[in-house]
């Protein structure tokens, strides 16, 4: 799963988006799935790998992955392209995508 993930990251690493999307599920359906299995194995996951989770691009917004600590839960007004709601499909994943830096609210010093 992870090497999975690792793989879909560098797709997008030159352009910073999918320049085209080569799986029969959608991006959400897979990323749902990459998600559901580390949160189940969060814990087991080395703290190394989790570090380097934090400071990639591993959430899908549109056709572009964004870290998670540009995320949040609850926004009053939308501030893309600097930060973004967690998109609801997304929602049930709160433990590991909090995990992973996304924040409840944005802050005044945001």
């Amino acid at each position: 799963v992870l090497r999975h993930l690792r793989r879909l990251i560098d797709m997008t690493s030159a352009s910073g988006h999918f320049d085209h999307w080569p799986f029969p599920e959608s991006t959400t359906a897979v990323f749902q799935s990459i998600y559901q299995y580390l949160d189940e194995h969060w814990d087991r996951v080395s703290p190394n790998i989790k570090a380097a989770l934090r400071e990639e691009p591993c959430v899908p917004i549109g056709m572009t992955l964004v870290k998670a600590s540009r995320l949040y839960f609850r926004m009053s007004q939308p501030l893309a392209p600097f930060m973004f709601e967690v998109p609801r499909a997304f929602g049930s994943q709160d433990r590991l995508l909090k995990a992973l830096g996304a924040k409840q609210s944005p802050a005044i010093q945001e």
